[in-house]
């Protein structure tokens, strides 16, 4: 068990679900090794926009939704995992920090590399930002 994380890793049937899971991990635990005196950080979990509706500031909208009632009950910071290159552009036009990246190059299984997108997407990257 990772005493960072409290709770025992849950394994997938799919070896895709868990090499997510387990870069997912790493850049959450990453947060709480760099802001080790903070009590409660908030986290966009996920942030998806149908491809559509994109460049209508639905995004942004997301983000700043409630923001208020975030600050209310103490959060000291928000922290996302971007894992896509539109949200990572996003949370970066939005003035929240890049605080930890993976390259996908360097994430690899048996020497392979695991991640390879079709976008520009080149790499997992912790954004924060304080509130």
């Amino acid at each position: 068990m990772d005493p960072l994380l409290k709770e025992e890793t849950i394994e997938y049937p799919s070896w895709k679900a868990n090499a997510i899971t387990k870069l997912l991990g790493e850049l959450e635990t990453k947060a709480w090794i760099l802001f080790p005196d903070a009590k409660k950080l908030a986290s966009w979990i996920i942030l998806s926009v149908n491809e559509k509706f994109g460049r209508q500031g639905i995004g942004r909208k997301l983000i700043e939704y409630r923001l208020d009632e975030i600050k209310e009950v103490g959060c000291e910071g928000i922290i996302t995992e971007a894992t896509a290159f539109k949200s990572q552009q996003l949370f970066s036009k939005l003035g929240y920090q890049n605080i930890f990246q993976i390259l996908h190059e360097n994430y690899k299984d048996n020497d392979k590399q695991i991640f390879k997108c079709l976008d520009e997407t080149d790499r997992a990257i912790l954004f924060y930002t304080p509130l």
